[in-house]
């Protein structure tokens, strides 16, 4: 299966854990929006998928 640009991969293949984007059920503030997320980023900090994913394509459009 190939990426599709602008989509992240939080099924977790690359790190062999489905798992690793899970914050084990607790709900905390997400980084971009503040609103609680169950979902970390690849750093581990609290974050939607689809605000790391505007975040990203908000980025490459300053490029």
């Amino acid at each position: 299966m190939t990426p599709v640009r602008g989509l992240l991969d939080w099924s977790g293949r690359k790190e062999k854990n489905s798992r690793a984007h899970w914050n084990e059920g607790r709900r905390l503030p997400c980084r971009v929006c503040r609103k609680p997320a169950f979902l970390k980023d690849d750093d581990g900090r609290p974050c939607h998928k689809v605000c790391a994913e505007t975040e990203q394509a908000m980025s490459e459009g300053d490029r």
